[in-house]
């Protein structure tokens, strides 16, 4: 149970670093939209801003083209330049230089029109609207377009490559905590099972040991009343068998003097009450037969008589020490059943009680993995919302670039090709 609580606190350490580390990376590439983005805003904001002043300068200029030609068609303007200026002086618009700067200027604006406007674009166009434009300025814009180009080229390859990378990475992430989801579901699930179930044991466990309790204490009020029965019967039979004793032995004085034992132990009995019992008889049956009878002669002691009430007497107590023996052995016995019944059960609550600790003691440690696996769970959920939130980010990020990267490679190639062909031209005219 210790390794695999060992073994879960390494897993959540791990998982921690690896949210660290998605957190992390997180939190760099929304550094780096958030840069881009403003970077991109301030673009935008400038090329429109370049876009308007483009527009008021080309209204200028056209206002002031249409001014300058209004002056210059003027009929005085024209006598005056026939007066002045001879044939011969005029500008010349023919010659290599201008039309190798009007081809190039018409592959920038074929350019422009392909691949939409592009400040270095609009300043390479703008340098060569001079009529004196020095080509190696020029020169040196288109070098550095290329050279921006490719590099342009190359981060998008280099961003197609991290998005292709990152969207397979969040699959497999997003398939691996799916997976733990569902295997923490099912754990959490088979826990509690055994935990109700173990809780249900435990209560039959409980519920047995309060029955035998009660079991235990009826049978321990059954055995006092059974041994205060026992006692009395004893107490009983043991009088009865000393009256007897008494009885026997007041006979014996009379009739067989050599088996009287004399005692000087005081006797609860009266010696001499089955006496008095016997001449107020004698003297009850006087009166009611009227005069005593006449004497026969000298009284004789009758031995058949005399044996027959001491064998009744001997017979008496032989029973009642029959039933105080076998009352005595039942008792002996009874004690011992119910010593061992008691010892079997003690033994058997011990046993019980351990097991319900055990019982109890396991529950525990499932309901402690149970709540584990539930936090852990949490944890890996709220993981796979990071994880879907960083997908989501990253089809924003990067779906507009997948979409369109081939048109923007083929594109941007079209526009190298068509710097390279304006430097061509410009430079043949050299």
């Amino acid at each position: 149970m210790v390794t695999k609580k060992q073994k879960k606190i390494g897993d959540l350490k791990v998982e921690i670093v690896n949210m660290k580390h998605m957190m992390n990376g997180g939190a760099e590439a929304l550094a780096e939209n958030k840069k881009m983005l403003a970077e991109l805003k301030k673009d935008c904001a400038q090329r429109a801003s370049e876009q308007d002043e483009k527009k008021a300068i080309r209204a200028d200029e056209l206002k002031a083209l249409e001014e300058t030609i209004k002056v210059l068609n003027d009929d005085d303007a024209l006598d005056l330049f026939r007066k002045t200026i001879k044939p011969t002086s005029l500008l010349q618009f023919n010659t290599a230089h201008e039309q190798a700067r009007e081809k190039a200027k018409q592959i920038l604006s074929d350019l422009r029109a392909l691949v939409g406007s592009h400040p270095e674009l609009n300043f390479i166009a703008l340098a060569l609207s001079g009529k004196n434009v020095d080509f190696t300025k020029v020169f040196k814009k288109i070098d550095g377009m290329v050279a921006l180009l490719g590099k342009e080229g190359k981060d998008d390859a280099s961003k197609k490559d991290y998005c292709n990378k990152e969207f397979n990475d969040a699959a497999d992430k997003a398939k691996d905590l799916k997976s733990k989801i569902s295997e923490l579901s099912a754990s959490i699930k088979e826990k509690q099972a055994s935990i109700e179930k173990i809780a249900e044991e435990i209560k039959s466990i409980n519920e047995g040991v309060r029955s035998l309790d009660e079991s235990m204490a009826q049978a321990t009020e059954n055995r006092k009343a059974e041994s205060a029965a026992y006692l009395e019967l004893v107490q009983q039979d043991s009088a009865a068998v000393e009256l007897l004793g008494v009885a026997k032995n007041r006979l014996n004085q009379f009739y067989n003097p050599k088996l009287f034992k004399a005692t000087t132990t005081p006797s609860p009995y009266d010696p001499y009450a089955l006496v008095q019992v016997s001449l107020h008889q004698k003297q009850t049956d006087a009166v009611k037969v009227g005069a005593p009878p006449a004497t026969a002669g000298a009284y004789k002691k009758s031995a058949a008589a005399s044996n027959g009430v001491l064998s009744m007497i001997a017979t008496m107590i032989s029973d009642l020490e029959k039933e105080m023996a076998v009352a005595k052995a039942d008792e002996k016995n009874s004690q011992a059943e119910y010593e061992s019944t008691v010892a079997d059960a003690k033994e058997k609550r011990a046993v019980d009680l351990k097991d319900a600790q055990s019982k109890a003691a396991a529950k525990a440690d499932l309901e402690g993995d149970s709540s584990e696996d539930e936090q852990t769970k949490s944890m890996t959920v709220k993981a796979q919302q990071a994880a879907t939130k960083f997908t989501e980010n990253l089809h924003k990020e990067c779906d507009w670039l997948l979409k369109n990267f081939d048109l923007r490679q083929s594109a941007r190639e079209e526009e190298v090709e068509g710097l390279k062909r304006a430097k061509a031209v410009l430079a043949g005219a050299d």
